[in-house]
């Protein structure tokens, strides 16, 4: 029996397609997430006799389903969960389309638009080690949601602000502001729209591309909003409100926000990670006491006494 079920969906008018195992060609990992890999494919369509390249979301290897794998059957009810999101944001342009799946228990995958500047935590690590930021003023103009899918007219706003859209490359404050409001757009509609919480908004969940559209991916441990029960993943509190840090299964549209929030200081400081001072203070100081240091502890005694994260400096102020 295939345990992701062969019923189907309507993209653009058209059906998700289904793919044999056999015509897959698995070329790279560039990806892991909490539940399972994400690969470079080449994928073969029988029907038009092209091959394209995608990504795929796959069970991790190893973990065999034919076996009763508990980790593997884990992953393939979380690759489900997935594929029932994808289903609901296919024309978003803010989440990766969904090309086609593979049902084949011992080899299922979901198929994915690839998104070839990769995720933004590295993107902007990489800008800044290169040198490749400039920061400028911005206007209430950058701000404006309903333009901001319209590329022809954020390429006209650019000229007549700052010049041409850098060609070199280079990233400048609006391209931030412009990556940002993307990320909120696309949040509302996940979370007020159809009423799903992503659970793990952080940059290294953000995919770019060379156009700066940006795509929301790995919905492994999204969830209803209705969704209360515990969970024994270890999700990564660095995004994580006070009321999650005391009690893991709070999940709801604030905590959702929160996470918002702490992308925007990843975004405004070039990709560092939040708290990285605080922690390597708590774990310098735990050492030198001989006690254990535990990250989750340093962040909720620091948000308990009221400190928050600080926004990057070249943050403009409405953001």
């Amino acid at each position: 029996m295939n345990r992701l079920h062969s019923t189907t969906s309507r993209n653009n008018n058209n059906e998700i397609r289904e793919f044999k195992h056999e015509d897959v060609d698995y070329l790279e990992e560039i990806g892991n997430g909490y539940y399972g890999e994400v690969w470079l494919v080449r994928v073969h369509d029988q029907v038009s006799g092209t091959r394209r390249v995608h990504a795929a979301k796959k069970i991790r290897s190893g973990h065999l389903i034919v076996t009763e794998d508990p980790e593997a059957i884990s992953e393939l009810k979380a690759l489900k969960n997935e594929l029932e999101i994808y289903k609901q944001i296919q024309g978003h342009p803010n989440f990766p389309q969904l090309i086609g799946v593979v049902r084949d228990d011992r080899n299922c995958c979901i198929i994915l638009e690839y998104v070839e500047c990769g995720d933004l935590c590295s993107f902007l690590q990489q800008k800044a080690e290169m040198g490749m930021v400039v920061y400028q003023p911005v206007g209430d103009d950058d701000f404006d949601e309903n333009t901001i899918f319209n590329r022809q007219e954020k390429q006209m706003r650019w000229k007549q602000k700052i010049g041409p859209e850098p060609a070199d490359g280079t990233m400048t404050t609006s391209i931030l502001v412009y990556i940002a409001l993307q990320a909120a757009l696309a949040l509302k509609f996940l979370v007020v729209n159809l009423k799903i919480l992503h659970r793990d908004t952080a940059a290294r969940n953000v995919l770019i591309k060379d156009d700066y559209v940006i795509k929301i991916t790995d919905f492994g441990l999204a969830r209803n909003a209705n969704y209360t029960g515990e969970s024994s993943v270890a999700f990564p509190f660095a995004t994580w409100a006070l009321e999650l840090l005391k009690t893991p299964s709070m999940f709801t549209e604030k905590t959702e926000v929160w996470q918002y929030g702490v992308l925007l200081c990843e975004i405004f400081s070039m990709g560092k990670k939040p708290y990285e001072k605080l922690l390597a203070a708590a774990k310098a100081a735990a050492a030198e006491s001989g006690k254990n240091f535990s990250p989750k502890t340093a962040i909720e005694e620091f948000l308990e006494r009221g400190g928050r994260l600080e926004a990057p400096q070249i943050m403009p102020n409405p953001m």
